[in-house]
């Protein structure tokens, strides 16, 4: 009978995690597609001869790529390509992520996966103010999958707000 009853809360608890992290997963996707045509579309406007590479030149039409050239162009052949632009995405969104999991892990001072309310209260001031809407099983503790799920959501709920062409159809997650 206990047993049972672990297996149904186990059940429970896990369900909304699990469908939580599959709507991460497929956001992830929807991002990655979105990111690649931003640098499509990036590339597209900096690069005026359609060779389908940012000379240092062209780089001056777009400041953001401009300024960052010299770490863009990670082969030194004075080109960016699309390739080296996904490379240094890919390798910043990897470092946010190293650094957020060593905040996580020290605001863990118990070392059981999760925050507390006091853990983040204590450690991660920002995560605390949002400790309700991050907590999104109620279990009162919140995992580095809720932290992801949470950021996701509001990364989403930007690009919307960006995209819309009235503020009537713009709702608040």
């Amino acid at each position: 009978m206990n047993k049972c009853i672990v297996l149904v809360a186990a059940v429970l608890v896990l369900t909304p995690l699990m469908a939580q992290a599959k709507d991460v997963s497929g956001e992830s996707k929807q991002k990655t597609e979105q990111a690649q045509h931003a640098r499509k579309d990036m590339l597209q406007n900096a690069d005026k001869d359609g060779d389908n590479l940012v000379s240092r030149e062209e780089a001056k039409t777009v400041p953001w790529l401009d300024k960052r050239f010299d770490v863009l162009d990670s082969n030194k052949d004075g080109q960016i390509s699309k390739e080296e632009i996904a490379a240094a995405k890919s390798a910043h969104h990897e470092e946010r992520k190293r650094k957020a999991d060593e905040k996580f892990n020290k605001a863990d001072t118990d070392q059981d996966g999760s925050i507390s309310r006091e853990e983040a209260e204590k450690g991660l001031p920002s995560i605390a103010s949002k400790f309700d809407v991050i907590d999104a099983n109620k279990d009162g503790k919140i995992t580095q999958v809720e932290v992801s799920a949470y950021q996701h959501a509001r990364m989403q709920h930007i690009r919307d707000i960006k995209t819309r062409k009235s503020p009537e159809e713009t709702t608040q997650p």
